[in-house]
């Protein structure tokens, strides 16, 4: 055994200078240079180097979801949320793509994406240090906003600019050049119609940044603030008076144009729900603006897990989440969020199936939760 011990930690050895001869020093250590907190180092020469003062924009709280007893155990019931803060910094590289910041010496801030979790595995960042730099250093005050998906765009980078145009109000925008259209459409309806061209600074590769305002990333994906929906809310939400609203629109959220996550008779379903009432729409052909006006006149909102669901956020009380699980999906974010903002949630999960897709959406359960009236129809 001790001999297999030996030849594990060597084979671990060997890999790790294989892997700094191909791709150098840096990638080698990667978890020995991440900072996983500029707040911790305060003090040191790296913070003295490039922090120039933080300021905290929300406390430590611990959340409370009330989920029924029945509902299962991977349905998390509790969270606790750190302290958040926003730091100005001085002479750092940053990425538009993934919003990462590290210094010209490679040690990257975990805070700039959340977690070592994000820049190792799934966030797909770690190679971004090793791309090359803008040669010149830009003088302007940033703040980064990149597109990192729908769902975190909208409830974790939203929340971050506002909160780092709420200390620096004067400050530029960083964005991709390779942003989504509704990266673009939210800053236009944040900052005007020509905030890409007066108020963004858009950019194709990382920047050396003499100042830049880095506001906390949630470490753990999925996990929403109350306070981040309060903002999004108040910076984005039309006003009952100006949207006109309607009584208690219906929508099913259609995922018919996305192959993640499809189910076979997504149609029976939908055809089911429009005879009672349902809207069924397709949020990814709307642009942002649309989407909140629309989401904002529902009272009950059905649709498969997927990254549409976050215009939930839009809805104002009372209002009734129904979210269908494909076969095999675990994810309770959507469920948390709802309790968060207030509303009724209630889960279906799909039946198994032989044809190798997602299963098959029970729609008898779909609708009686939809409509009580199937029920005392049965």
């Amino acid at each position: 055994m001790k001999l297999f011990l030996i030849i594990a930690m060597l084979r671990v050895k060997l890999a790790r200078c294989l892997i700094q001869i191909l791709l150098g020093k840096h990638s080698g250590g990667i978890p020995g240079s991440v900072v996983r907190s500029l707040e911790e180092i305060a003090g040191r020469a790296l913070a003295d180097n490039h922090l120039l003062e933080m300021c905290e924009v929300s406390n430590a709280e611990v959340v409370l979801y009330s989920f029924p007893k029945d509902f299962p155990a991977w349905v998390r019931r509790e969270k606790a949320f750190d302290k958040r803060n926003v730091y100005f910094l001085k002479d750092v590289i940053v990425s538009p793509d993934s919003g990462m910041v590290w210094t010209p010496d490679g040690y990257i801030f975990q805070e700039s994406v959340g977690s070592l979790q994000r820049i190792l595995g799934w966030g797909g960042v770690l190679h971004e240090p090793l791309l090359p730099t803008s040669t010149n250093c830009i003088e302007e005050c940033l703040i980064p906003c990149p597109d990192t998906g729908y769902f975190h765009w909208l409830l974790e980078i939203m929340p971050n600019v506002l909160d780092a145009l709420d200390v620096a109000p004067d400050a530029r925008i960083l964005v991709s050049h390779k942003r989504s259209r509704y990266a673009t459409d939210g800053l236009r309806i944040l900052l005007g119609e020509k905030a890409i061209e007066e108020r963004c600074l858009v950019q194709t590769s990382s920047q050396v940044c003499s100042r830049l305002i880095m506001p906390t990333c949630e470490p753990y994906s999925g996990f929403i603030l109350p306070r981040n929906v309060e903002i999004l809310r108040n910076a984005l939400q039309p006003s009952e008076k100006d949207l006109g609203l309607k009584d208690g629109r219906k929508f099913y959220v259609s995922r018919r144009n996305s192959p993640k996550r499809a189910v076979e008779n997504e149609q029976e379903l939908e055809t089911s729900l429009e005879k009672d009432g349902f809207e069924v729409i397709c949020l990814e052909k709307m642009d942002l603006k649309v989407q909140i006006e629309t989401l904002s006149q529902a009272l009950v909102v059905v649709g498969m897990h997927g990254a549409g669901l976050a215009n939930m956020i839009w809805a104002r009380k009372p209002c009734h989440i129904i979210e269908i699980f494909p076969v095999g999906c675990y994810n309770d974010c959507f469920a948390r969020l709802a309790l968060t903002c207030g509303y009724e949630y209630s889960m279906v999960r799909c039946r198994e199936n032989q044809t190798g897709t997602n299963g098959l959406i029970p729609i008898h359960e779909v609708l009686c939760l939809a409509n009580p009236a199937h029920k005392e129809m049965q």
